[in-house]
């Protein structure tokens, strides 16, 4: 495997060749996979469920870059029942980044998979939604086993006059293993919820007021790297560009 330059040309042989076909998934599937159109979306499940639910299983980093402009729904509808089957089965997902319009997700049903998904796994540490819907983002935080490490939301605020009201009673769950937060387009309103372990906290808020921050900081003790007027800058900040002009869906950037 290490003769190969990058992971995408080692899946260009694996395709050919039946013995790297064989050897050359875990290695695949176990590094970043990225999904960045809806023909890729296609491509990338069937490759997985070739081995089903093996291939499942060795899914470790998933990054859904799903912002196409031409669809339709027959496309849509085709992808849906692989896309379903694959996080359905997908146990060791420990990474999951979610950037698409949340009506892209809505024509996918995306949002009860990714609901079943959060409430029952217990590795997931990273989890990055873009254009997150404010009630299904509530419903996933309130059910999930995952014991997160980092999260990432930026809430979709077009169909709502104000911006969410994001209460840090969500994040009790995960009081003792969260190190890094960024809540983007939301209004957090504090509670009596410590989270001790925040060391990074990114904020996009309407009311900045000193009286607010003050209130709000006492629930993030050690916060060490603070910023309350944040640009959102997820898992995908510095990659979104190249990845998506790419289109790509393996992730060649680990050689």
């Amino acid at each position: 495997m290490a003769h190969f330059k990058t992971r995408s040309a080692l899946f260009q042989y694996a395709i050919t060749c039946r013995s790297l076909y064989k050897a050359s998934p875990p290695y695949l599937l176990a590094h970043s996979n990225t999904i960045s159109s809806l023909f890729r979306l296609s491509s990338f499940c069937e490759f997985v469920l070739t081995d089903f639910p093996n291939r499942c299983r060795m899914l470790t980093n998933l990054h859904l870059l799903l912002w196409d402009s031409d669809y339709d729904k027959a496309t849509l509808g085709e992808n849906t029942g692989l896309l379903v089957k694959v996080l359905s089965n997908a146990t060791n997902l420990t990474e999951l980044v979610v950037l698409s319009q949340f009506y892209l997700r809505q024509y996918l049903e995306l949002e009860p998979v990714l609901g079943d998904l959060f409430a029952t796994s217990t590795k997931l540490k990273t989890i990055e939604v873009h254009s997150a819907e404010k009630t299904d983002t509530f419903r996933c935080l309130r059910t999930t086993t995952a014991l997160l490490t980092n999260l990432y939301l930026l809430f979709d605020t077009l169909e709502h006059d104000a911006w969410v009201r994001f209460s840090t009673k969500l994040l009790a769950p995960f009081s003792k293993m969260l190190t890094t937060l960024m809540i983007h387009q939301a209004t957090i309103e504090h509670s009596d919820v410590i989270l001790s372990n925040i060391y990074t906290l990114a904020l996009q808020n309407h009311a900045q007021e000193d009286f607010f921050l003050k209130a709000l900081l006492l629930s993030f003790p050690s916060v060490q790297n603070l910023d309350v007027n944040a640009r959102f800058i997820g898992v995908w900040s510095e990659q979104w560009s190249r990845a998506y002009e790419s289109n790509r869906f393996v992730d060649s950037s680990s050689g």
